[in-house]
């Protein structure tokens, strides 16, 4: 009985970890003191950062740190406009990093799943393609909050929460229903077990228990290793906007057109 419960259990255990390592791994520390948002949209290229709200430009800035508000250019002086260079380069860092760490926690939730589920019960099972189908959306509204086209990125506003969101209660909950569902599919598996193999009933019970059970530690180990990674890069991603949002303030104190301007919104306690 106690290999059948943990045979049972092996499948949710799988999908519910992939889905439990990237919704804490992207874009926010664990104790949550780095939670910060977008308050307006923003354009990434090479020779530029521009901030915009709907289709009005709020303001942009030069490679070199000229800044323009409104479309009417700022003279800066010289600690300015280099405050203001440092500012945009961050910008122009750390936007693209977002965007691949956002990818690549989708990534390591789609192979995870996938390559145990593929494993279960072959390519293209039921089970498998309601997952992909979870992950895709998933992956869809990552695509419709930040678009990137060469060397240009485009991030909408509100980005940053939405994305938390994205791996969120409802991605969980959406995973834990089609973990629940494979049910069906494991008594299958076990069927299988049963009437094939050899040895008597209970040694292929317990071979098949400890395939299962092997088959989960070498998942959770992987998602877990991956996991690792992108809360590192996340821990980066979250020092390197808390240093970006100083040269905001410094920018919003030191130039007076600047000042209504607040892109990045960081949590208080960030430290």
């Amino acid at each position: 009985m106690k290999t059948l419960m943990k045979t049972n259990s092996i499948v949710p255990t799988a999908l519910l970890l992939a889905a439990v390592t990237v919704s804490g791994s992207a874009f926010a520390h664990n104790d949550n003191h780095c939670s910060m948002d977008l308050h307006n949209g923003v354009t990434i290229s090479p020779d530029q950062v521009k901030v915009f709200d709907d289709n009005k430009t709020l303001f942009q800035i030069q490679q070199n740190g000229a800044l323009s508000v409104n479309g009417q250019p700022v003279a800066l002086t010289v600690e300015q406009q280099q405050i203001s260079a440092q500012y945009a380069e961050g910008l122009r860092k750390v936007v693209p990093d977002a965007v691949d760490v956002a990818l690549e926690a989708i990534d390591v939730a789609s192979t995870g799943v996938n390559t145990a589920l593929t494993a279960l019960f072959g390519e293209n099972s039921d089970i498998e393609n309601k997952v992909n189908g979870i992950i895709d959306k998933a992956r869809d509204k990552i695509d419709q909050s930040m678009d990137r086209n060469g060397q240009q990125y485009t991030i909408a506003p509100h980005s940053f929460d939405d994305l938390e969101n994205t791996f969120g209660k409802e991605f969980e909950e959406e995973i834990e229903e089609v973990a629940m569902s494979s049910m069906g599919s494991v008594f299958s598996l076990l069927s299988d077990a049963m009437s094939s193999g050899t040895g008597t009933f209970e040694q292929r019970m317990e071979a098949f228990g400890k395939k299962m059970e092997a088959m989960s530690e070498d998942l959770e180990q992987t998602l877990q290793a991956q996991s690792e990674v992108l809360k590192d890069k996340a821990e980066s991603l979250c020092y390197q906007l808390k240093d970006i949002d100083k040269l905001e303030t410094e920018l919003q104190q030191s130039v007076p057109q600047f000042a209504a301007y607040d892109l990045l919104d960081m949590d208080e306690e960030a430290e």
